[in-house]
């Protein structure tokens, strides 16, 4: 189709498109006049725009991961029993579970894996051996692995009771000075983790909990890369240094994760810089109350 008549079809298209029903018919049978092909050229861009999934046009909260079909409370994963579902993201869902023969109050946050393809299988693997050997009081610990009965990979953390950051120092009516301490927890985390060549790649309040006594607890490593392949992680990190723009939260994403460029320290040291931006200012430096997806990262 010579250019002339492409332009004359995206014209007609953008025309029909502002129509439904009868109305949009004789608009299309009227510019096209008779013409089949540009008919149908016309229709299958009407067709195609009907059909059109809009995930860059939806807000931030709702251009999530699909759904994840939910475990009721009794299902049991492993040795453990499933209380209540505490959370969900890119990777996963996340569960208050209880051990069977566990002390009473003894709880945990079991995760299990959304999608169970070779790559995410590769993740969750890389995900245990960082977490296994992190020890420090502001970062939740990892106690146990396995794979569900459909196979799907889950993970064992401890269960931190508390709330994101920025809504703890909200309730609280925390003081500038008061947010700055809370704030230097989540950078001595921070700063252990990069000591041990890890970088979490997702801060965000979600992933920051504040516990009822003023402790900061970093959770959910679950895009966390390695600095260098050691370890068991041995030569397999691969293209773990590469960052996949489908797992990363473009609220708090630098911008070399936006141009899928490999990630360092700095990648963090920018997520830092957000929050402490929203925990001060109480508004996310980029993005505005829903605001899509594309002009976040635009």
């Amino acid at each position: 189709m010579s250019p002339e008549r492409l332009r004359k079809a995206r014209e007609l298209f953008e025309a029909a498109a502002a129509e439904s029903g009868a109305a949009r018919e004789a608009l299309v049978d009227r510019g096209c006049n008779g013409d089949a092909d540009l008919r149908g050229v016309v229709q299958r861009m009407i067709e195609a725009d009907g059909a059109a999934n809009a995930v860059l046009d939806r807000p931030l909260h709702g251009a999530a991961s699909p759904a994840s079909e939910v475990l009721p409370p009794g299902s049991t994963v492993g040795p453990y029993r499933i209380l209540r579902e505490i959370g969900s993201g890119g990777m996963g869902v996340v569960y208050l579970a209880r051990r069977d023969g566990a002390a009473v109050g003894e709880l945990y946050a079991l995760k299990i894996v959304r999608w169970p393809s070779a790559e995410l299988s590769r993740r969750f693997q890389q995900e245990q051996a960082i977490l296994s050997r992190l020890e420090h009081t502001n970062v939740a610990r990892l106690l146990d692995i396995g794979k569900t009965a459909g196979e799907k990979p889950y993970f064992v953390m401890e269960y931190v009771e508390g709330e994101p950051i920025h809504r703890y120092c909200e309730r609280m009516g925390l003081a500038l000075e008061e947010r700055l301490r809370l704030f230097r927890q989540v950078c001595a985390a921070v700063r252990y983790l990069h000591q041990n060549l890890v970088i979490h790649r997702d801060l965000k309040p979600a992933n920051i909990l504040v516990t009822a006594d003023g402790t900061v607890k970093l959770v959910d490593f679950g895009i966390a890369k390695l600095l260098e392949a050691s370890g068991v992680l041995g030569s397999s990190l691969g293209s773990a240094v590469e960052t996949s723009a489908g797992l990363m939260t473009p609220d708090y994403a630098s911008p070399e994760q936006i141009r899928g460029e490999p990630a360092s320290t700095l990648t963090d040291v920018y997520a830092l810089g957000i929050l402490l931006y929203e925990s001060l200012a109480g508004a996310n430096p980029f993005a505005a109350n829903g605001a899509a997806v594309h002009e976040t990262l635009r």
